[in-house]
């Protein structure tokens, strides 16, 4: 079987939470949470601090994860810069 790597963006949010707490029900997944602040409930996820709204710190975070093979897009954005 294929490895299923699972990318939450804005993962510590109500939608990203339930994503990761789906996907690490089901199994079969490593899943990556980003978002600013760690999570704060319990999951298997690895965590990666990544401030969205910064065109730079994406691409310095989000640059090292191209092994994903999906990606979830849970979050929204505060402000531009």
């Amino acid at each position: 079987m294929t490895e299923r790597i699972a990318v939450i963006l804005g993962g510590t949010g109500m939608v990203g939470a339930n994503m990761a707490q789906l996907l690490d029900k089901a199994g079969g997944w490593d899943v990556i949470i980003v978002s600013c602040r760690p999570p704060d409930f319990e999951t298997g996820a690895r965590h990666v601090a990544c401030d969205m709204n910064d065109p730079t710190d994406c691409e310095a975070q989000l640059g090292k994860l191209a092994q994903a093979t999906h990606i979830f897009r849970t979050g929204h954005a505060t402000g531009t810069r």
